[in-house]
């Protein structure tokens, strides 16, 4: 007969292919480095800056405070702070620059805050182009961010206007 077993079938102890142990390790390992790769271009793609230090290098400025931006209130601890070291630099003129409209509001509650602890005079300025005042090179400039939208594109921008103008920016007030 045709379909008759002429000789008894002979298995090997291991396994000729596939690895098992093999293919697992090397899926975990270029799955590994695959998704290192992908998240890394899709956070340079997206241009949100995710360290206040790396916003602190492209400013070269110092990060003074941070803060809650939904509870800016008199009393808190980093206001007091704030307003004291206002209070402790010398007499000129502040300028507290922000870059969206989304901060205005919270800067203006800002400056009316420190308005009542000091004796000094704040002014606000926009960074938007059609909007920018020339400022006095004798005036200290404050950067006022909220962290979650700041990018490097608005960053190069303000860096430029500031170069342009001959600024400096003292000092960054972070809204997180």
């Amino acid at each position: 007969d045709p379909w008759q077993l002429i000789t008894m079938p002979t298995l090997k102890a291991n396994s000729v292919a596939p690895s098992k142990l093999r293919i697992a390790i090397l899926g975990l390992f270029i799955g590994a480095i695959l998704g290192t790769l992908i998240a890394f271009y899709k956070e340079k793609k997206s241009s949100k800056i995710y360290e206040p230090e790396i916003l602190e290098k492209l400013l070269n400025s110092p990060i003074i405070e941070k803060f809650s931006s939904n509870t800016i209130t008199s009393g808190s601890d980093e206001l007091l702070f704030l307003s004291k070291f206002f209070r402790l630099q010398s007499n000129k003129n502040l300028e507290l620059i922000y870059q969206s409209d989304s901060e205005q509001k919270i800067v203006e509650r800002l400056k009316e805050i420190l308005l009542k602890n000091n004796q000094l005079k704040i002014n606000l300025i926009t960074t938007k182009l059609s909007n920018i005042e020339i400022v006095e090179n004798s005036k200290r400039l404050f950067l006022v961010c909220e962290f979650k939208k700041c990018n490097y594109q608005k960053i190069k921008n303000l860096r430029k206007i500031i170069r342009l103008l001959n600024l400096n920016i003292e000092g960054i007030i972070l809204l997180v």
